[in-house]
């Protein structure tokens, strides 16, 4: 669709090891974002299209957990990035498959979530992997 590009920010894996060299982002986002967001998130994994359902325009996209901390970090860029994935007046949803108990340990750890403050269109919901 018109809302997405393809970025190459990852061709020689040098942003995350984990991902594909060609990944979908929003068209609105260039790639020096992209790497600052990358930095935010562990192990580099900043939020990716994963799937987009073509009727609706609905998405889905994956990303590691912020690095957030204990001093509750941000990074403007990730939260624009997460943002350009929403229409006009719409809300989303950030699921973290962790219990809020680990989500709460992982700050300790330098790890973390997603602010709701910091991500106000969004709604911040656990659903924990059994």
């Amino acid at each position: 669709t018109d809302e997405w590009r393809m970025s190459e920010v990852n061709k020689d894996f040098s942003v995350c090891r984990s991902y594909p060299s060609l990944l979908t982002v929003p068209k609105d986002i260039d790639d020096e974002s992209l790497c600052k967001a990358a930095s935010f998130r562990h192990g580099g994994r900043f939020p990716v299209l994963s799937y987009y359902h073509k009727k609706n325009g609905m998405v889905m996209m994956r990303a590691a957990q912020p690095l957030t901390g204990t001093n509750g970090r941000r990074c403007k860029e990730d939260e624009k990035l997460i943002n350009a994935t929403l229409c006009a007046g719409k809300r989303g949803y950030i699921i973290d498959t962790r219990t809020i108990a680990v989500a709460q340990q992982a700050k300790a750890r330098g790890g973390g979530f997603e602010q709701e403050a910091n991500y106000p269109q969004w709604r911040r919901i656990h659903k924990a992997i059994e």
